[in-house]
């Protein structure tokens, strides 16, 4: 599985500068993050785009690979209309939390521990990301 983020041109020797500028900082995180509320305009419509690719051999040893993409915009939850990057953030942890307490497993429980399935069919996911059935083109 391959994972990818997507930035601007220049994104990352920016922040490399911004945070060169800020060496002497005690907090270098507060530091940082107040600079770039003052620098980078908030932007309410955002978009986030997931592409994700797995390759491998199949049980006859074929060769093959899956390929998904899908745009996610900003969307109304409630009263509210949160950015993408909001929803693509929040709604797997609720989901994943919402399993949990479902389930009430024992111990300490590993993101891989967590059923494919019910997870991707949950009330948090499905309107985020859509039905599990988009994820097998």
């Amino acid at each position: 599985m391959d994972y990818k983020t997507l930035r601007y041109p220049g994104h990352y020797s920016w922040v490399e500068e911004m945070i060169a500028n800020l060496t002497g900082e005690k907090n270098l995180i507060s530091a940082l993050q107040a600079v770039m509320e003052n620098r980078v305009p908030h932007l309410e419509e955002d978009r986030i785009v997931l592409y994700a690719a797995v390759e491998g051999k199949d049980p006859t040893g074929m060769l093959q690979r899956r390929e998904i993409s899908k745009m996610i915009l900003p969307q109304e939850v409630g009263k509210h209309t949160l950015r993408a990057i909001q929803t693509t953030t929040a709604a797997p942890l609720l989901q994943a939390a919402q399993l949990l307490l479902e389930t009430s497993p024992g111990g300490v429980i590993l993101q891989s521990q967590i059923d494919p399935l019910s997870f991707l069919t949950g009330q948090f996911i499905q309107p985020v990301y859509g039905a599990p059935g988009l994820f097998n083109r």
